[in-house]
């Protein structure tokens, strides 16, 4: 059975204990984590519309411990997708992402709006089928099934 390896406020992932035993290895982990921060912030200091970039920096903020910095993380991500939306509704990529950003911060309803809507632009089944899967998820979430 994996484990949830912590320390201090963090949250660094799951190991099988037989593996890890004996290792004193978070203190390093945590150091990783934190330089990741960083070059998450320097690199959306270059593209402050790189929404994937705000995504995977708030799942690291999460992890850490950082829970009002990974909600704001998430708030900017949508910020640049509310803009990217206005300027081009046809644009099903703002509408895919928007949607997951809407899913994690729990605004299950809105994320399914937004992948129907991009569902309704584009009907490429080898483009779609992703979406169409985790609109299926979030119906069924929403749904209690």
């Amino acid at each position: 059975m994996e484990e949830m390896i912590e320390y201090e406020r963090a949250q660094l992932g799951f190991a099988y204990p037989q593996l890890f035993s004996g290792f004193d290895f978070c203190k390093e982990v945590l150091w990783l984590y934190e330089h990741a921060e960083e070059d998450y912030r320097q690199a959306l200091r270059f593209d402050s519309t790189f929404v994937h970039c705000y995504i995977e920096m708030s799942d690291l903020l999460s992890q850490l411990g950082k829970s009002n910095e990974s909600s704001s993380t998430l708030d900017k991500a949508l910020a640049v997708l509310n803009k990217a939306i206005q300027a081009d509704r046809t644009d099903v990529d703002s509408y895919l992402e928007r949607a997951e950003v809407y899913q994690r911060l729990g605004q299950t309803m809105l994320a399914i709006a937004d992948l129907e809507r991009a569902l309704a632009l584009d009907t490429r089944t080898w483009k779609m089928r992703p979406a169409k899967n985790f609109l299926k998820q979030l119906r069924e979430r929403e749904n209690g099934v």
